[in-house]
């Protein structure tokens, strides 16, 4: 039994594998369409410096697009990567969190977590968090040009919520996820439903209610990111690293399939992927 609901859609519960079935969406896609996909990996260098790079997941093949998105973008001294998406105008979006005991600050002086929005000089300071102890663990942009956040507390423990986070930085509607289990990925599935990734104890993730193995793999480590599909509502790519290990890998996986995961690439020097929306 599932300690939580993993497939939600914002504002509106699906509870179990008949209630999205009922949405009526044909899941009789093929792994070939998604041929043209290219995922983007947003990368922080030994500087705190910015590039991002895309991954074509057939070929493997990388190659850097940084140019004029991350221009003099640089990372102050602990400050984190905790979110990366795109919109559906195209712009690509990078969540920082400043670390929470940076300098001799206490964790009730840490700032707040900030967006950028690559290819600008914005820089949007996130409001309407309960008190200094939450944060943003993740980030995604939606098909109907929504960017809902996962807020959780600094530690990534429960009370876990999404909340709709409007262009001038503020938090709005949001949504309880239910259970006791530490949420650490956002994605949403082609059929416009939001999904959930949970880490155990032991950092073994689930999407969906499915524990996620491969056999080339140990996933043992969490998700470092969770994207889904363009065409397929049951195909997700996953960024992850092995434990102890700060090389990260790239995965697909079928989330209505007992299949293990497909590793696609080995070696991808990037801390955060997306893919870019309509696309």
């Amino acid at each position: 039994m599932s300690l939580m609901i993993t497939r939600r859609r914002f504002g509106q519960l699906a509870i179990g594998s008949t209630a999205v079935a009922a949405i009526g969406y044909l899941a009789n896609k093929t792994f070939a369409q998604t041929t043209d996909l290219l995922l983007y990996g947003l990368r922080v260098d030994s500087e705190g410096k910015l590039a991002v790079e895309t991954l074509n997941v057939v070929s493997g093949l990388t190659q850097d697009v940084s140019k004029n998105l991350t221009d003099d973008i640089a990372l102050k001294d602990g400050d984190q990567v905790t979110g990366f998406t795109s919109l559906s105008d195209g712009t690509l979006v990078v969540c920082i969190t400043p670390a929470s005991d940076k300098g001799k600050k206490k964790q009730k002086e840490a700032d707040p977590p900030h967006l950028i929005y690559l290819g600008t000089s914005t820089k949007i300071t996130i409001s309407g968090l309960k008190d200094k102890k939450e944060t943003i663990v993740d980030i995604v942009g939606t098909q109907d040009g929504k960017l809902l956040g996962l807020v959780a507390k600094r530690n990534g423990r429960p009370p876990i919520r999404i909340v709709s986070i409007g262009r001038d930085g503020k938090i709005s509607k949001e949504d309880k996820v239910p259970g006791r289990q530490r949420v650490t990925n956002l994605a949403e599935s082609s059929d416009g439903t939001i999904y959930t990734a949970t880490v155990d104890d032991d950092g073994k993730p689930t999407v969906d209610e499915k524990k996620l193995t491969s056999d080339k793999k140990n996933l043992n480590n969490g998700l470092n990111s969770l994207v889904g599909d363009s065409s397929n509502k049951s195909l997700f790519y996953v960024l992850a690293a092995d434990r102890y290990e700060t090389t990260r890998y790239v995965l697909r996986v079928n989330v209505s399939s007992d299949e293990d995961a497909k590793l696609l690439k080995e070696d991808w020097e990037v801390n955060k992927m997306t893919k870019m929306l309509n696309v």
